[in-house]
């Protein structure tokens, strides 16, 4: 059939149709190529909006000769909101199955996001919206110490996987623990609405104040690190001034099944104030085991909380007073 369509195209008594013409795709790019020329795929857009700041997936995947997969991203119907979340799952999923394919795939791809500055425009968007739901419900039904210990005390029997799925709210196909994010489909109702519940109070615990009829009295200051795969920071997507720093996991499981051995991890860091009691901590270390097993999906999340004897985000200061000074 290949040689018959060359016959006529040498002939010029047809024209190659435009799906078929798609699917003709060149893997010898030599360096130099001129990728405008050679890639001209329709822009493409996303929520019927006309940004054409992504021009589709044959220029990017041009760049590693990978442009032969164009097609499987286009029938899948992803576009550019959608790249923040590409790994080798989902890779695989739509068809891309050599694995030196995918990782040259998330290579271009990765630098494609940094040049158009892509992965900051879409998470900045998704914790505008995420933000916003958090305040409407905050200022609906308020929280403050007392609510919070109650609500610690309902949630904590439930920071467990089988409690979980034995109480109905999470699928028992939902992904093997350690494996892909979970997804609403993969959650009943009400295991979606204590996600939300665990985002809203560890949101109110870390940035929570009169505005958003939050009552807590913050006495010090803790410091919440996070480490989360890369691929799966987006769950985070409602912190606002978090400090994200990009980082290889180094450690290694005793039991030989779930390394973290030069994995891409976003590290987050959020400072925020504490109370004499120490609850928002707990609250905090409770929303995000929740968060993991609902979400996130890691067999252990990497999170603590450390205390801040002095920061720039405070003007307490610490010394005595010069009277107090032995003379």
């Amino acid at each position: 059939m290949v040689l018959c369509i060359a016959i006529y195209l040498l002939l010029g008594f047809v024209h190659l149709p435009k799906e078929l013409s798609k699917l003709v795709l060149r893997n010898d790019i030599s360096a130099g190529t001129d990728l405008k020329a050679y890639c001209q795929p329709e822009p493409m857009k996303s929520g019927g909006g006309g940004d054409d700041t992504f021009t589709g997936w044959c220029r990017p995947l041009a760049e590693v000769g990978m442009e032969r997969y164009s097609k499987l991203f286009a029938d899948n119907l992803l576009d550019k909101n959608d790249i923040i979340h590409l790994d080798h799952e989902l890779l695989s999923s739509i068809g891309i199955r050599i694995a030196k394919h995918r990782l040259l795939i998330l290579k271009s791809i990765r630098s494609y996001m940094g040049h158009k500055g892509l992965e900051n425009h879409n998470l900045h968007a998704q914790h505008t919206a995420a933000e916003t739901l958090i305040k409407e419900k905050l200022l609906l039904d308020g929280l403050n110490e007392s609510s919070l210990w109650l609500w610690i005390q309902e949630m904590r029997p439930l920071c467990k996987r089988s409690v979980l799925i034995d109480n109905g709210y999470l699928k028992v196909k939902a992904p093997k623990q350690g494996s892909q994010l979970i997804l609403n489909e993969h959650l009943s109702s009400k295991g979606s609405t204590i996600l939300f519940e665990a985002k809203v109070v560890l949101w109110a615990a870390l940035y929570g104040d009169s505005d958003v009829n939050v009552s807590f009295t913050r006495v010090h200051r803790e410091l919440l690190c996070i480490t989360v795969p890369q691929n799966k920071a987006t769950a985070f997507d409602f912190f606002r001034e978090v400090t994200e720093v990009q980082s290889s996991g180094t450690w290694r499981d005793g039991e030989e099944t779930n390394h973290d051995v030069s994995a891409p991890n976003r590290l987050l860091q959020v400072e925020y104030g504490e109370v004499e009691s120490h609850l928002l901590g707990d609250a905090t270390l409770i929303s995000l085991h929740l968060i993991n097993l609902l979400q996130v999906n890691e067999l252990i999340l990497y999170a603590r909380i450390l205390g801040v004897h002095q920061s720039t985000l405070s003007n307490v200061l610490l010394s005595p007073k010069i009277s107090d000074y032995p003379r």
